[in-house]
């Protein structure tokens, strides 16, 4: 039996230069539990490619937690995220680990706690992220938003404050709209 450091160092080694074989690479990590592979994962999340950033998500699904250090690399990750499917994914790979909280902890309260550290006019893009993980804190960041929006569509078009992807569905978590 082989002891896990070297495991784990030589699986990292197949992620950073064997592209051919890091998607066995990542299930293993995953069954192991490799919280040094979090930063490489994220670095391939980032590539355009989704036979690359598919693997890459599923194992931050799988490793990840929904602690303060974990769920921030991931909100960082989401910020630098072009919109479109690979961010959509990404959304999903949040959604999935902040899952892992107990049934009576509120999902959106580790983003919550990342987002306090992005600034305002970067945070209305995580609206759609907040939608999908619900709850009374995320319900009362969602409204702050779009209250201090323009109310007009043609200033709302214009407006940094909330760009056109936050104002997909904001409602499609948990929590119904009141």
């Amino acid at each position: 039996r082989l002891p896990r450091r070297e495991v784990g160092d030589a699986l990292l080694e197949v992620l950073r230069n064997r592209p051919e074989g890091f998607a066995h690479a990542i299930d293993t990590l995953v069954q192991l539990k490799l919280y040094e592979a979090i930063d490489p994962l994220i670095a391939m999340a980032q590539s355009d490619d989704a036979d690359v950033y598919g693997p890459a998500l599923r194992g931050l699904r799988g490793i990840a937690d929904p602690d303060q250090h974990d769920v921030s690399r991931l909100v960082k990750l989401l910020l630098r995220t072009p919109h479109g499917l690979r961010r959509d994914e990404i959304e999903k790979t949040i959604l999935v680990v902040c899952g892992k909280v107990p049934a009576e902890t509120d999902r959106a309260a580790p983003v919550l706690l990342a987002l306090k550290s992005i600034p305002a006019a970067q945070g209305a893009g995580y609206l759609p992220l907040l939608g999908r993980l619900g709850g009374p804190a995320a319900k009362k960041q969602i409204d702050a938003a779009l209250a201090a929006a323009p109310h007009s569509p043609e200033a709302a078009d214009q407006s940094p404050a909330l760009p056109l992807p936050a104002r997909r569905p904001l409602h499609r978590g948990p929590t119904p709209p009141q």
